[in-house]
């Protein structure tokens, strides 16, 4: 069973754990789905600054994890915030599930804008219920897309030409022939 990481990051410590409760609810109620077969989500890291999560992620590998941020993570504008993460985040896991949790409705557009690639954006001020009822199905299209892109990922042979990567199809491919290097 391949093991999925899930992190959540939020500057305010009660948030962190209603945002955990929510989880645990949302990746238990994922159990039942075909999209999470032979896969096990497990909350690996909470956080409270970009930097606990900038530090887990040198020190341990994560391929596509599932992240919920917070976008203000600091009452300092100096400070890096969610969008900042995400940005990171997308450098060090490139399958990365990035969600967005905030009470701050107006900072959506920023996320489009830096081109974060979210997989959604939900409000904190809304009540646990719809919260809920939104984290199920985020969570689930979260796993329908990691096991998408890794079923694309076992049936591609990639190369390198020059500094390009070429990805085909692997029932595309009826030989393969390689010259020595001179």
């Amino acid at each position: 069973m391949e093991e999925y990481g899930i992190i959540i990051c939020d500057d305010e410590k009660d948030q962190v754990r209603r945002i955990h409760d929510l989880v645990k609810y949302a990746i238990w109620s994922l159990e039942d789905s075909a999209d999470s077969k032979d896969k096990e989500f497990k909350i690996t890291l909470e956080a409270n600054s970009y930097i606990e999560v900038a530090d887990y992620l040198e020190d341990n590998k994560v391929d596509s994890g599932v992240y919920f941020l917070d976008i203000e993570l600091s009452r300092d504008k100096a400070d890096r915030d969610g969008i900042d993460l995400a940005e990171f985040i997308r450098q060090k896991d490139p399958n990365a599930q990035i969600i967005f949790i905030t009470a701050y409705e107006n900072l959506a557009a920023m996320t489009y804008r830096r081109r974060t690639g979210a997989l959604d954006f939900i409000t904190k001020n809304d009540s646990d219920e719809v919260i809920q009822k939104r984290l199920n199905e985020t969570l689930s299209l979260a796993a329908r897309r990691i096991r998408e892109s890794h079923a694309i990922k076992k049936m591609t042979f990639s190369y390198k030409m020059g500094r390009r990567i070429i990805n085909e199809n692997i029932n595309d491919i009826l030989y393969i022939i390689t010259t020595p290097k001179s």
